[in-house]
């Protein structure tokens, strides 16, 4: 026979955790760890950029302060404002992850359109023996050399 529960049951109190930074430059400090040298130098500078503009804690930045910022990215290359705003939305998400941040004001921010341009950069394999050609003699090592050129020539014929 079932046993029927006669008492609510009680909820945990929920604590929430302790925020894992204590002031802006310590969350980046937190978010930047483990990536590149290059990664950090570009990251560091773009949020750099970002705070002078706004002027404000990171806490208190508004989705209207990211707008501001996005527009004052123009007159650079949409690759350039998108990976901009991309690390930028990343703080800002794992601001609000690790508890420094009360809001991810980053999430409603969209990104620029950009468009893959990879397919424009690889040559097909009749141009690149071309310009193999063209070479000064001794300059160039034939693909079976190069495992690098032989890798390079097998994904242009496909």
């Amino acid at each position: 026979m079932p046993t029927e529960i006669t008492r609510p049951i009680e909820a945990l109190p929920v604590t929430p955790a302790a925020p894992q930074a204590s002031s802006d430059d310590q969350l980046v400090a937190i978010w930047l760890h483990g990536r590149s040298v290059h990664t950090q130098r570009a990251y560091r500078a773009d949020v750099a950029r970002f705070r002078r503009g706004a002027g404000k804690p990171l806490p208190s930045v508004t989705l209207s302060d990211l707008q501001a910022f996005a527009d004052s990215l123009d007159a650079l290359a949409a690759a350039s404002r998108y990976r901009i705003l991309s690390a930028l939305k990343s703080l800002l998400a794992f601001g609000h992850r690790t508890g420094y941040l009360p809001f991810d004001v980053g999430r409603a921010l969209r990104l620029p359109g950009v468009r893959n341009r990879l397919t424009e950069r690889i040559l097909p394999e009749a141009e690149i023996h071309r310009m193999l050609s063209l070479e000064p003699k001794g300059r160039w090592r034939p693909p079976c050399a190069n495992p690098n050129c032989r890798i390079a020539l097998s994904i242009g014929r496909s």
